[in-house]
């Protein structure tokens, strides 16, 4: 058996860190970190508790492995789109793109980020500061962008952090109380994906006209 990858080292993952990560995944956004058990994530990732406890030593080390994991594989790459937009309609769009997207297709990782921010955001804080502290990442900060564009003119004068917060909630609680919207306008699920795509549009036309 090969010597496991340090944590984080998310680009050289062996396909049983792999398998692990995903199992981890979808443990912990069930149960949270506390109640999430080491023998159920082996048993998801269908190998033995021994073999996990090598590659990850503990359920801290794992919980933490998931978020570097996490960082590494979606907020690396929505920094990147941020860095790369010319304008700030190209940034606010595609942050609202990966930010949506992450939730139509990976809603385990939305699950974990809310339980990971509701339980203080210590495991997840430190590692996006690294992040965007990283000289080729800031321009890819949402704050780093709303605060250009106010002073360039694009948007009004404003609190930047109360506009990053407002960005991020409609982008991602929405999927939080999408079941009860099912209930109230059984429509939705028939075609769930259109009204995603048309939530996307109408988030960022309300954002836009309310930054302007």
């Amino acid at each position: 058996m090969s010597a496991p990858t340090v944590p984080g080292a998310s680009t050289d993952l062996s396909e049983t860190e792999a398998r692990i990560l995903r199992a981890a995944l979808h443990v912990f956004s069930l149960k949270g970190r506390d109640g999430a058990r080491m023998q159920a994530i082996a048993d998801e990732a269908e190998i033995n508790k021994a073999m996990l406890h090598y590659y990850f030593r503990s359920k801290n080390k794992l919980y933490e492995a998931t978020f570097d994991h996490i960082v590494h594989k979606f907020f690396e790459r929505t920094a990147a789109r941020l860095a790369a937009a010319a304008s700030f309609d190209d940034a606010l769009r595609a942050f609202i793109d990966s930010y949506v997207e992450l939730g139509r297709k990976r809603p385990e990782v939305v699950r974990l980020l809310l339980i990971e921010h509701l339980s203080g955001g210590g495991t997840l804080a430190p590692r996006l500061r690294r992040l965007y502290d990283r000289p080729d990442t800031q321009t890819g900060h949402l704050l780093h962008r709303v605060e250009a564009a106010m002073r360039s003119g694009e948007l009004r004068q404003g609190d930047p952090i109360q506009v990053v917060l407002t960005i991020v909630s409609c982008c991602m609680c929405f999927f939080v109380v999408l079941p009860t919207a099912t209930v109230f306008s059984p429509e939705i699920a028939e075609d769930l994906d259109g009204f995603i795509d048309a939530r996307k549009a109408h988030l960022f036309e309300t954002l836009r006209r309310g930054l302007t």
